[in-house]
């Protein structure tokens, strides 16, 4: 068996991985922004660059870490199933 082992910092590069922590985050952001920050942006002050930056990179994180942690385990996940091949209970 050739198989290459996923490792968490390869899966956490992986597009996949990227793409579905840059769409959470999209979203997921903008709504904490909005909560968090929202009564000020309506009064017509803007937070600090730096709140809204980390609003943003924190489910950013928290997805791509879960995804990647996910893609490392299925492999090894796989293997140890058992297999219905041969059972005829």
């Amino acid at each position: 068996m050739d198989e290459t082992v996923l490792t968490l910092g390869r899966a956490l590069l992986l597009p996949q991985t990227v793409w579905r922590a840059a769409k959470v985050s999209l979203l997921i952001g903008t709504l904490l922004v909005l909560i968090n920050q929202g009564d000020l942006i309506l009064a017509g002050v803007w937070p600090s660059l730096w709140k809204i930056l980390l609003t943003y990179l924190v489910p950013y994180g928290v997805t791509s870490y879960a995804a990647a942690a996910t893609a490392c385990d299925l492999p090894a996940a796989n293997a140890s199933a058992p297999s219905d091949e041969g059972d005829v209970s």
